[in-house]
């Protein structure tokens, strides 16, 4: 059961590297349990993790998209528009890009063959309406009201 493995992973809260022992692999650590929470979080539809795991994410890579890995990055770019964060799911699209070239190719390619959107399609109507997007955005900080919206 999906709520039995998210009760698993976060048994243990750990500290983003740096804040305790500065131990460089507890930073990779928390960025792969928290890839695992944003998986469970997405299985069960639930907006409040699905945000606490991503939010685990990004500060575990001193919010900078930049540090993160290929894999990261296609799993930011597509638990964004979950908790509706348009600013940096452009963001992550332009690192995407010169990172992983064919990165919108696979994307669309999943979504032919798996059930789940096609975040390709997702970032080119974002792209097609971006100021409407932005103008709707909601402050990352506010995660009570980000999950009323997306619920």
């Amino acid at each position: 059961d999906i709520t039995i493995g998210w009760d698993l992973l976060n048994r243990q809260k750990l500290e983003p590297s740096g804040t305790t022992t500065g131990n460089s692999s507890e930073g990779a650590n928390i960025s792969n349990l928290s890839v695992w929470k944003i998986e469970m979080a997405t299985r069960l539809e639930d907006t409040s993790k699905i945000y606490d795991a991503f939010l685990e994410l990004f500060e575990s890579n001193q919010r900078d998209f930049n540090a993160f890995g290929q894999d990261q990055l296609m799993i930011a770019f597509s638990t964004i528009p979950y908790i509706g964060q348009w600013r940096m799911m452009l963001e992550v699209a332009q690192i995407l890009n010169s990172k992983v070239p064919d990165a919108f190719v696979s994307l669309y390619n999943m979504a032919q063959s798996l059930p789940i959107p096609d975040f390709s399609m997702i970032y080119e109507a974002l792209k097609e309406n971006e100021s409407t997007y932005l103008a709707s955005e909601i402050s990352l900080n506010d995660k009570q009201k980000i999950c009323a919206a997306y619920q």
